[in-house]
């Protein structure tokens, strides 16, 4: 697959208020006002704090942003000709910026934060959540599935579980093989083995494509074992899923995620100041996680980051 040459990634990271003086945890996370006029990260930080021997003057905010010039929208009103050039460059462009936004806060925190000790990510990018943004105008849109199905060469009538295979299989080609992403994906892996070997704890969730994967599954769309895993995914990085309230796995977890650590993930109280609300998905599973590891920590200050796993997935877990 040919991808043209992608603008320079514009990334939104570094600190979200002022530098605290001794912070011990990391929240990387969007701190722009939403739709209900509270920040998807102030709302992770209330759980943050009501999970761990923290206070504010703990946490510091890094805000972890990006923009793209492609959108899903576009992606579906592209023409056959132009499809899946379009559709690569969407694709290229949301992980590599977000990986660059990682890298960047990761570096100021190894730079300018020695005391900071454990990274809470509520944010995720794979394939399918990159697919699944573009799947409710794929599903809905006849004429979409006809320039899809000329583009790729089967046909205006090519049926819709082949067309999510064929974008599933292309999203995982590009991530795995564009040259900016693979250079994203190169520079973030070296920055989050220096966070690890200098003993920070990197907290990230596991997604929540699991009722994405089911739908796609019951009309015979068939996906890999990396579909859903999300980018930030490796050795050195805390992977959290979600409970239901019987304390069962929630449905909304994405499948095959690498998850290593379960917390709750359903009906998850948040408050900002006069503000308040329940939430479910992992992303409010990831704080309760890093807040445990942050109570470890101060605990058993000499405890490597595999300790701390340890300890942690000695309570609950699956794979």
């Amino acid at each position: 697959m040919t991808i043209r040459s992608l603008p320079q990634p514009r990334v939104e990271a570094g600190y979200a208020e002022k530098k605290e003086a001794r912070p011990s945890v990391a929240l990387l996370d969007t701190f722009e006002k939403s739709d209900t006029g509270t920040a998807h990260g102030e709302m992770v930080e209330s759980v943050l704090l009501r999970s761990g021997p923290l206070k504010d003057e703990d946490v510091q905010r890094f805000q972890n942003a990006y923009r793209v010039d492609r959108s899903p929208q576009a992606v579906v009103d592209a023409p056959a000709a132009t499809l899946l050039q379009d559709y690569g460059e969407f694709v290229a462009q949301a992980a590599a910026v977000f990986l660059k936004a990682t890298s960047a806060n990761l570096r100021t925190i190894l730079e300018e934060n020695p005391s900071i000790r454990v990274i809470s990510q509520s944010q995720s990018q794979s394939a399918g959540r990159i697919v699944s943004l573009v799947y409710p105008g794929l599903k809905d849109d006849p004429g979409f599935q006809a320039r899809l199905g000329q583009a790729l060469g089967l046909g205006k009538e090519a049926p819709l579980p082949e067309l999510v295979e064929q974008l599933l299989e292309r999203a995982e080609t590009v991530l795995r093989e564009d040259p900016a992403v693979a250079a994203a994906r190169r520079e973030y892996l070296h920055l989050e083995r220096q966070a690890y070997e200098r003993g920070l704890v990197h907290v990230v969730p596991a997604g929540n494509l699991g009722q994405f994967a089911a739908e796609i599954e019951q009309l015979g769309a068939s996906s890999s074992s990396s579909t859903f895993r999300s980018l930030l995914a490796n050795e050195y990085t805390t992977v959290v899923g979600s409970t239901d309230e019987r304390g069962q796995p929630a449905s909304f977890n994405s499948p095959r995620a690498g998850t290593e650590v379960l917390a709750p993930g359903v009906g998850i109280v948040w408050q900002d100041g006069d503000a308040t609300g329940t939430v479910d998905g992992t992303s409010f599973s990831v704080p309760q996680v890093a807040g445990r590891a942050a109570g470890l920590l101060r605990a058993h200050p000499g405890w490597t980051p595999f300790q701390v796993e340890s300890a942690l997935t000695g309570i609950e877990s699956y794979r």
